[in-house]
């Protein structure tokens, strides 16, 4: 089922990663041989992905691809949506500027930034130690995972440490 985008931004040219593109390439190329062999069935209606005769995947074919993929990956089960909010918080791990990120995920309000960009841990811990240089180094680790990351200053990673969300200890 085709629909119109929700807004302008939703309707854009994106950059796509080399093997990204490389994996496109060989799927054209496996699409152009279904389209040889359902020869006078296939319908050209212009999409990237199809059925076997050249229509547009079924929802719930594209579903059941997606609940596979994460069960092969041997991650959380997710709904395909939630892939969304997982690349806007890789984006702002990436440290890529708001404005590029609304364009790559087609927003045009920078609210929806908030909406699906999460914090996490490390960016958290990585946002607070901006403010000193390396003169203090200490070991920062998030209490009761047995997890450490070595971090530069102390800043603002004091309020963490006072609500018992971190652990510290000079080194």
């Amino acid at each position: 089922m085709a629909t119109e985008v929700k807004s302008r931004a939703g309707n854009r040219t994106i950059g796509i990663p080399m093997p990204l593109v490389a994996v496109l390439r060989r799927h054209k190329a496996s699409q152009d041989r279904e389209r040889d062999h359902a020869a006078d069935l296939w319908v050209e209606q212009g999409w990237v992905f199809t059925n076997r005769l050249g229509g547009p995947v079924h929802p719930r074919v594209d579903h059941d691809a997606w609940k596979n993929l994460l069960k092969k990956a041997d991650v959380r089960d997710a709904r395909l949506h939630d892939a969304r909010h997982t690349a806007a918080t890789m984006l702002l791990l990436l440290g890529v500027p708001s404005r590029a990120v609304m364009d790559i995920m087609g927003w045009s309000q920078s609210s929806m930034t908030t909406r699906y960009q999460r914090m996490t841990p490390e960016l958290t811990l990585s946002i607070a130690n901006q403010d000193d240089g390396p003169a203090k180094r200490r070991t920062t680790g998030y209490k009761g995972t047995g997890r450490r990351l070595i971090s530069g200053g102390s800043g603002g990673i004091l309020n963490a440490i006072k609500k018992g969300l971190l652990v510290t200890a000079q080194i």
